[in-house]
């Protein structure tokens, strides 16, 4: 225990030991970065760019000072924004420290790296379309060791953000400017609307009706169209996993595929999609028991804007004791599931 205590007090006394020998001239210790997130982002998940920081105003007394530049932002939540979503940003720098080089009032630039990634969404709805980070980089003229400036960074991984950026300017010697970073992200989602659709039968005679289950005449065939936007890149590719189901309150009770065509007629309609009966959610709001007619991933290139699924509708006997002339009409529709 007595052997820990000194080197405690060693290391601390040679931490306000370092004394710096450069010094500012009239400039701001504090500066603000931007970038605005890829436009393809919300496809690819990630985003990498370089971001310039000019540090003005140095005055040395050797050409030997050095200048270091000390990475904070390792692995920051940011967000969330305006669409819910928050983003993860890594900050490296292309070199820990260099030489200021001249003893006259002098300015360094440093490209630092910004590596973005897809973290969570937060469904409160309060983001905005731009997140300024405080402290995402540090640059000290101070000529403070590697060592003392680990020891710095050790401490802020258990501090809160402003903890860390203070613990800087307290412990390490000579001045430190502190980068901020504000990121733009106008994040679009991927929508796809439904337009309204009436498929049309032709009358049929009651001679024509089986005595029960689908009529093979007077069939007809026509599309859900699908109008997208927000797609992404030369593909046309979807930010988000999309599926198209239906649901009515028409249904006949006991079925999942059979729409009534009136309260008391035994003929009613089933749809089909790709040769296969199509089968209907009774709950607005809820895919569960419904047929999937059209999905598609993340990233999923959808070619065109307006996507068409063909639906063919045709009369359904469902009750032979109720079967009787007149008009007849159902009602189903159409959603668009995101996830």
């Amino acid at each position: 225990m007595k052997r820990n205590v000194i080197l405690a007090i060693v290391l601390w006394w040679g931490m306000n030991m370092a004394w710096a020998s450069c010094q500012l001239t009239n400039a701001s210790l504090n500066h603000t970065g931007t970038i605005t997130v890829d436009s393809m982002f919300p496809v690819t998940g990630q985003d990498t760019q370089n971001v310039p920081a000019t540090f003005s105003g140095i005055k040395c007394s050797t050409e030997n000072d050095t200048i270091s530049y000390i990475p904070l932002a390792t692995s920051k939540q940011v967000g969330p924004f305006s669409n819910g979503e928050i983003l993860k940003i890594t900050v490296t720098v292309p070199r820990t420290s260099e030489k200021i080089g001249t003893k006259n009032i002098t300015e360094k630039t440093i490209n630092y790296s910004v590596k973005i990634e897809h973290d969570s969404y937060d469904p409160s709805g309060t983001g905005s379309a731009s997140v300024t980070v405080p402290g995402v980089m540090a640059a000290n003229t101070g000529g403070n060791s590697n060592f003392i400036i680990n020891l710095v960074l050790v401490f802020c991984k258990t501090v809160g953000w402003s903890g860390c950026v203070d613990n800087i300017n307290k412990t390490l010697k000579g001045d430190t400017y502190i980068e901020n970073l504000t990121i733009h992200y106008n994040a679009k989602k991927t929508t796809c609307k439904a337009n309204n659709l009436t498929i049309k039968l032709p009358d049929i005679a009651l001679s024509e009706l089986p005595a029960s289950g689908k009529a093979t005449a007077k069939s007809t065939t026509d599309n859900i169209e699908l109008q997208c936007d927000n797609l992404f890149g030369s593909r046309e590719q979807t930010s988000r996993k999309m599926a198209v189901y239906l649901s009515s309150s028409d249904l006949v009770t006991g079925s999942s595929a059979i729409l009534k065509g009136g309260a008391n007629n035994g003929v009613g309609f089933v749809l089909e999609h790709n040769n296969k009966t199509v089968n209907i959610s009774s709950v607005e709001g809820s895919s569960a028991s419904a047929d999937t007619l059209w999905s598609i991933n993340k990233a999923g290139a959808i070619s065109h804007a307006q996507v068409k699924i063909p639906l063919t509708a045709s009369y359904y006997v469902y009750d032979k004791n109720k079967v009787q002339p007149g008009a007849l009409k159902a009602t189903a529709l159409i959603h668009v599931k995101y996830d």
